[in-house]
């Protein structure tokens, strides 16, 4: 305090005025040397910042590829008829993936006939014209349809892809109806063997059959004046025989070869500017041949099918044989989808036609897939 001796000394020999000299003599030292710490430690931060930075940019730089010049930005590439963007556009629709890009922009009653130049699928459709029992091997059954004599052989000359939207759906429309009966009736769908040859040729034309629904291709003959109806509106059964009778019934009438379907069919001998059918199909790029005739080659849903047996193959209720009888069994009852007429069977009835025959009695069971136009040779 105030009055204290200023020459004592503390236990370690130091006066009061010795130790204010040393704590004085530290702060001076401490406040000296703060600043230069404090710049020492900048600095070595800063160094360590740096040096972390160039790591990381030399890291970037060894991963990172070598600089090229940067391409043209190229097109957005379009679907096109065929591509894989036009198939899944083209399933979406229920059209065959095959089918032209006008079929998929058309009305559904728009009728598209394309001319074929795809040589396999020609010679697949030449195969279908193959029989064996063409003009019953020179001797037509028919003379009056034997316009340059005896014939046994049937030559493709020219074919057309039918696509008629409206008709494809109605076909695929029925196909689902007809899956849509009970399982045990589906197990009973009999696996029909049309003509092996034809079964086998027309196996390898685009789009492939739905064995679950029993469906086939077969053939189909006309006259000139009736093809393009059947090409724009679909089959009627209402016309069952115009042609040639209908022994089995008021049904569409189709053959597994083209011997029996060739009886049906009537000469287009040059072509005719007034002719609608003409002008549909001969332009520029396809001359009508000359002398031809014309057969569809058909998808068929046979269903559930009933071989033909001469008593009981029709409904009660149809008078005029235009509906077939119930599967046995079903409930509510299910009419048979597809009548087969077996040349066995026809023997046993006196009929003298050595050909299978197969009627349906409901046309949107069918769909006209091509059509064919041949000479008789």
């Amino acid at each position: 305090d105030a009055g204290a001796d200023k020459n004592a000394k503390d236990k370690n020999g130091k006066t009061a005025l010795d130790v204010a000299k040393g704590e004085d003599v530290k702060k001076l030292l401490t406040e000296a040397a703060a600043p230069a710490d404090k710049a020492a430690a900048d600095k070595a931060a800063a160094a360590r910042a740096a040096a972390v930075k160039a790591a990381a940019e030399r890291a970037a730089s060894d991963k990172a590829p070598a600089k090229r010049a940067a391409p043209a930005e190229a097109p957005t590439a379009q679907p096109t008829p065929g591509s894989s963007n036009g198939k899944k556009r083209r399933k979406e629709s229920f059209l065959p993936e095959h089918w032209s890009a006008e079929a998929e922009g058309g009305s559904a009653s728009a009728l598209s006939l394309v001319h074929v130049t795809d040589q396999g699928v020609l010679a697949v459709l030449g195969a279908c014209l193959e029989g064996t029992d063409i003009g019953w091997k020179g001797r037509n059954q028919l003379p009056q349809k034997c316009y340059d004599g005896p014939y046994d052989n049937l030559v493709l000359k020219e074919a057309f892809r039918v696509e008629n939207r409206g008709l494809w759906q109605s076909y695929q429309a029925k196909q689902t109806r007809v899956m849509a009966v009970e399982p045990w009736v589906k197990e009973s769908f009999m696996d029909e063997k049309i003509r092996p040859e034809l079964y086998r040729s027309s196996g390898e034309l685009p789009l492939e059959l739905d064995k679950s629904c029993n469906e086939v291709r077969l053939l189909h003959g006309m006259q000139p004046d009736r093809v393009l109806s059947i090409l724009s509106n679909g089959m009627n059964e209402r016309f069952a025989g115009s042609s040639g009778g209908a022994r089995f019934g008021n049904g569409v009438y189709f053959g597994d070869d083209s011997g029996k379907i060739d009886q049906y069919c009537d000469i287009d001998k040059k072509y005719d500017t007034s002719s609608l059918l003409h002008r549909r199909l001969y332009d520029g790029n396809c001359r009508h041949p000359g002398d031809v005739f014309y057969a569809l080659v058909c998808r068929v849903t046979l269903g559930c099918s009933r071989v033909y047996k001469g008593s009981g193959d029709f409904h009660p209720s149809s008078k005029n044989h235009s509906e077939l009888c119930d599967v046995p069994g079903t409930a509510p009852p299910v009419t048979h989808h597809s009548l087969i007429a077996r040349k066995a069977t026809k023997v046993a009835f006196n009929i003298k036609d050595p050909f299978d025959e197969y009627i349906i009695f409901h046309s949107d069971l069918t769909y006209p897939e091509y059509l064919v136009a041949y000479q008789r040779r």
